[in-house]
């Protein structure tokens, strides 16, 4: 099974022979030293069937309860060349985003019927150090928003957030976002390349 550390985005691999029905995987981190502790009481459970992806894929973690709403969404990061991953619940999502590294996280307010400001997986991504935080676009989606309010995505410590009304021009919202994302940051990224770090 392949993890993320939390600290410094390391991917790991844990052998399946390590891992039981009734324990928890625990190890450290070879590049950072941190303690990690994987859950496996109830595999089946945490680790659906889609849960290995093929390298170099761009991953979207899509959260919406809104059935409609959902597959709108996961059509529109489809065409937008990302495999959509949709939970059905918030623990499964952060269980996803321990173990793998998100390139866009779509989150709507109410998911599971939890507010943004009550949503353990908004905690769990704010908990993210910025080394894995850089590496993806975090959008909201909400009644109330204004699309593109960047002083609303700072107070949320999102990327992007989007009014749910403006869903159906959301393909060519995300894609602006993510340009200029990827434009912010390409100076950093080439100066740790060129200093030999990895990003």
């Amino acid at each position: 099974m392949e993890i993320v550390c939390k600290k410094c985005g390391a991917k790991l691999v844990v052998p399946d022979d390590r891992i039981t029905k009734s324990s928890q995987v625990q190890g450290e981190c070879p590049r950072c030293k941190t303690r990690i502790t994987l859950d496996t009481e109830r595999p089946e459970e945490q680790a659906p069937e889609d849960f290995f992806y093929q390298e170099g894929i761009m991953l979207a973690l899509i959260l919406e309860s809104a059935k409609e709403s959902l597959q709108a969404i996961e059509k529109k990061v489809g065409q937008m060349g990302f495999m959509p991953i949709c939970p059905l619940s918030a623990k499964e999502a952060i269980f996803r985003l321990c173990s793998h590294q998100f390139d866009l996280v779509v989150l709507s307010d109410g998911f599971e019927g939890a507010s943004l400001s009550r949503s353990s997986v908004v905690e769990y991504l704010n908990s993210l150090p910025m080394r894995s935080r850089r590496r993806m676009v975090v959008a909201y989606i909400a009644d109330a928003f204004k699309t593109g309010d960047a002083m609303e995505a700072y107070c949320l410590s999102a990327d992007l957030v989007v009014k749910r009304s403006d869903l159906e021009k959301l393909e060519g919202i995300l894609t602006h976002c993510l340009a200029e994302k990827k434009r912010n940051y390409a100076a950093f990224f080439d100066s740790m390349a060129e200093g030999g770090r990895e990003l």
